[in-house]
């Protein structure tokens, strides 16, 4: 996999497509993530788990109303030097749900900072622990509206630019066939360029409006290979605004968004980017220049580590957390699955948490129900229980590349890595530096797991490689630098 990402940042670069533009629009930046995702996809024949869509409720119909008409961000009229734009898949924590990047840091900018969000799927997750936040729905659904009612308009004004896109397309799907052996089909490559270039069209003119508005000198942002936050760092740059996104994840080589070939200025990428660790610099080519590197941590976690701490258990069971992810789900299911078959037979105290994804909540209970016919295994399918509780009564977590097993190896908990796709490419440093253990079948994982010794109380310290120590403080500290610099 790791030679397939690197062959896939020379193709582009071979082909002039990070530089190539239709009209205005350099329509390369906004699709090769998908992109490059589909390719992944077909040559590793994943079967991936489809997480439901979430059916709009009366509740979110009211508020999606109100918020395209009098409570429109298009009429909001208030500086503000600092715009937070939050990670709408929020966590629910002690009543409200939270983003787990921003809140906190815009709680502490709270006179000078105003946050905003785009939908989650449907709707917002309410009530909310952010303040003062803009619901950003119109931009999401406007373009919808528009294109449904005005399609043949949009089409016909941007005749000559779709037939650009028609010979891109059959371009494209000719040269990656040869260059990866691989087809997506000239449909997928038409549709997905035609979408994000009505969408970069319409959202464009929407949030350079709300942008304007608020006039900010800072603009903070996670997630910043989405579209909507692309065109929001093409629109910064273009009005003298700085761009500051945070890590909220696992970086590395195998994430096509974080690497690319040439180091050049690229309009739709942020102008600083902060890390949970210097860990983190050093895992990617992010075209993002050095001094504008800057590592300050992960407030959230720091917080919840205070909060959750590992403790000397009563309990004789040692406690095994398996990590699922979406990517992964169907792999994982079936080798936890075979994993209790086996210790069916064998004479231990172990209990297995498994843990879902919070976008697998929304899956019916009975995709796992393979799974709960076994008594010692128990299904953590909402957020009702804290991650962070979880590591803090945990010895062992069982994981693939999700975020969260760096935060269980700032537990100490032993960590067993099943090792597929892109294993290789995101945990690698970890097998090398000894930090977790690296397993193919469920054979190896119940051997690893009768040969741990389950140890009843850990250090908790919060200074470890992935996360440094007062994050709150230092992003808190390294936004006010920017904003003053401005």
């Amino acid at each position: 996999m790791y030679d397939m990402i690197e062959q896939f940042k020379k193709f582009e670069e071979e082909k002039g497509l990070l530089t190539d533009r239709v009209a205005d629009f350099y329509y390369w930046v906004y699709v090769r993530f998908n992109v490059y995702m589909k390719l992944e996809e077909i040559a590793n024949r994943q079967v991936k788990l489809t997480v439901k869509k979430n059916h709009i409720q009366i509740q979110d119909l009211f508020f999606l109303i109100r918020n395209l008409t009098y409570n429109n961000p298009l009429l909001y009229h208030e500086h503000r030097d600092i715009l937070f734009f939050t990670h709408a898949r929020r966590t629910f924590d002690n009543g409200k749900y939270v983003c787990l990047y921003t809140d906190k840091i815009a709680e502490q900018l709270k006179e000078t900072a105003v946050s905003a969000e785009f939908l989650y799927g449907t709707k917002h997750l309410r009530p909310y622990y952010t303040e003062n936040l803009l619901e950003l729905d119109c931009v999401d659904v406007y373009p919808v509206i528009f294109l449904k009612l005005f399609g043949k308009l949009y089409k016909k004004r941007y005749k000559r630019e779709l037939t650009q896109f028609k010979n891109i397309a059959q371009r494209l799907d000719e040269d990656i066939f040869k260059e990866f052996g691989i087809t997506a089909g000239v449909k997928f490559y038409y549709e997905l360029l035609t979408r994000r270039f009505f969408w970069y069209k319409i959202k464009k003119k929407m949030l350079r409006r709300i942008i304007k508005s608020i006039s900010p000198k800072v603009i903070v942002e996670v997630v910043g290979y989405e579209t909507n936050k692309m065109i929001i760092n093409e629109i910064a740059h273009e009005m003298g605004i700085s761009t500051i996104e945070l890590q909220h994840g696992v970086i590395g080589r195998g994430h096509i968004a974080y690497n690319y070939l040439i180091n050049r200025e690229y309009r739709h990428l942020p102008e600083y980017i902060f890390y949970y660790s210097d860990y983190w610099k050093h895992t990617c080519d992010y075209p993002v220049a050095k001094t504008k590197q800057i590592v300050t941590g992960y407030p959230y976690m720091e917080e919840q580590m205070r909060k959750n701490k590992s403790c000397q258990w009563k309990s004789k069971n040692m406690k095994v957390l398996i990590l699922s992810q979406p990517e992964f789900s169907v792999k994982l299911r079936s080798l936890i699955e075979d994993v209790l078959k086996q210790f069916q037979h064998i004479a231990c105290n172990i209990e297995f948490i498994y843990k879902l994804h919070p976008a697998e909540y929304s899956l019916p209970i009975e995709t796992w129900k393979e799974l709960l016919k076994y008594n010692n295994v128990k299904l953590v399918h909402d957020g009702s229980k804290s991650l962070y509780s979880l590591f803090a009564e945990s010895d062992i977590q069982v994981g693939v590349t999700s975020t969260a097993v760096f935060e269980g190896l700032a537990y100490h908990l032993t960590t067993f890595i099943y090792h597929l796709e892109k294993t290789d490419i995101y945990m690698k440093d970890l097998k090398e530096t000894e930090s977790a253990i690296f397993f193919d079948t469920a054979f190896e994982l119940v051997k690893l797991i009768l040969e741990t010794h389950k140890r009843t109380e850990r250090e908790m310290n919060l200074e470890n490689k992935f996360f440094v120590k007062n994050s709150l403080n230092n992003i808190v500290h390294e936004i006010q630098k920017v904003v003053e610099q401005r």
